[in-house]
């Protein structure tokens, strides 16, 4: 992790490839690869599982809006392979066994860097040569260039990984509770649907642009909503600059503290029923956000909130249009499904979806027919440890 003036220096790199030209930029590369995936979607005779699809889907998008490589499907389904199993092992103990977590996740990490090499050494030629494909990280690289600066390879292989890492892990975490929600929520649907036809954006192949994106208020209220009902990320750990009291405890001065992104959209006093979901709680007119800049930290805040944060709400604005306009969802089973909260929010069980492409009848699903039910026995995960039910105070000198 890099810090201070190095920090400062790089953000200031990459906050120029999420500006609004850039963004721009993406949304055609952005929702041809949603549509893609919608329609295969749609397509299934059986249900979707919806989580491991989004974990490709936005590394589909990751891959090539930010480091601008071509992969083939398999390449995807390997390469998704490869960082679920590097990720399921960020928590673990720095104990260097064979088979311990750290060994497994290492071994996933190097496994990713061998398979990313002859990607890398052809955008270092391309990128000398002249070359800018528009992606992030032809951006950083081409800057390094004309400051005079030369990245090693290592320092370009670990931006490949963070940028892939950040920009499909938490998202399609998102993604996926965007989908869960809108199935339990017709109604809602009902309203996005109203929306784009306000806009006159109903047909499905119409072609988006950033413009026309940022006219759908009420998709920006869902997406706004379901990042704050199921923020992917559950907390994050600063450092105190200065000794401070909160609850009766007294933290001092160079002290790491962790906070709860989860807990404090929960115990919020600002939101109403904050247990609810519930899109029209950010209507122009009612809007709460002015009064939840401590309350609504799912892309935390400072100098160290998520650079990609308008990025990461297109994906999920352009996807909420992509599936109103194109087809009908409903959860393949009657009960919610179980979530697990580390490293991220997901669904234990995947989350079957079935998917109907609009203009065809939903038919009855007869689950005792297909296998997605004939798992190993779920277990219902109480939640991620309570890290600091804490609401941001203007008052509490932390570094963000």
């Amino acid at each position: 992790m890099s810090n201070g003036e190095e920090h400062r220096l790089r953000r200031k790199v990459i906050m120029k490839a999420f500006n609004y030209e850039a963004l721009e930029r993406y949304v055609p590369i952005m929702q041809e690869i949603m549509r893609e995936s919608v329609q295969r979607w749609c397509g299934a005779a059986q249900p979707v599982m919806v989580w491991p699809m989004a974990r490709e889907m936005a590394f589909r998008v990751a891959s090539a809006v930010l480091v601008g490589f071509q992969h083939s499907d398999e390449e995807i389904q390997h390469l998704t392979f490869l960082f679920t199993n590097m990720v399921k092992n960020l928590f673990s103990l720095p104990v260097k066994l064979p088979g311990s977590g750290l060994s497994n996740g290492l071994f996933y990490r190097k496994a990713i860097d061998e398979w990313m090499m002859n990607h890398i050494q052809r955008k270092k030629e391309f990128v000398l040569q002249g070359g800018d494909s528009g992606d992030v990280l032809s951006h950083i690289m081409n800057t390094a260039k004309d400051n005079g600066e030369k990245l090693s390879d290592q320092e370009i292989q670990d931006t490949v990984v963070e940028l892939l890492f950040a920009g499909h892990e938490t998202t399609s975490s998102a993604a996926t509770s965007l989908i869960m929600h809108l199935a339990l929520q017709p109604q809602v649907v009902q309203k996005v649907h109203e929306d784009l036809e306000k806009h006159g954006l109903l047909q499905p192949d119409q072609p988006l642009s950033l413009e026309q994106v940022g006219r759908l208020t009420y998709v920006g209220q869902v997406v706004k909503e379901v990042l704050r009902r199921r923020p992917p990320i559950g907390g994050g750990y600063r450092r105190a600059l200065k000794s401070f009291e909160i609850g009766g405890f007294q933290v001092p001065e160079g002290w790491a503290v962790l906070y709860s992104i989860r807990d404090t959209h929960e115990a919020s006093q600002i939101f109403s029923s904050p247990e609810l979901f519930d899109p029209d709680r950010w209507t122009p007119e009612t809007s709460q956000a002015p009064l939840a800049r401590y309350d609504m930290v799912t892309f935390g805040g400072g100098p160290r909130a998520c650079v990609g944060k308008e990025f990461a709400k297109l994906q999920l604005k352009l996807l909420c249009v992509e599936l109103t306009r194109r087809c009908r969802w409903k959860l393949a089973e009657d009960k919610l499904p179980d979530m697990k909260f580390l490293p991220i929010v997901y669904p234990a069980g995947g989350l079957p979806v079935i998917f109907t492409p609009i203009g065809r009848k939903s038919q009855p699903y007869d689950r005792n027919k297909n296998d997605f039910l004939h798992e190993k026995e779920r277990t219902r995960d109480k939640g991620s440890p309570v890290l600091c039910s804490v609401s941001f105070e203007k008052d509490i000198n932390v570094a963000m």
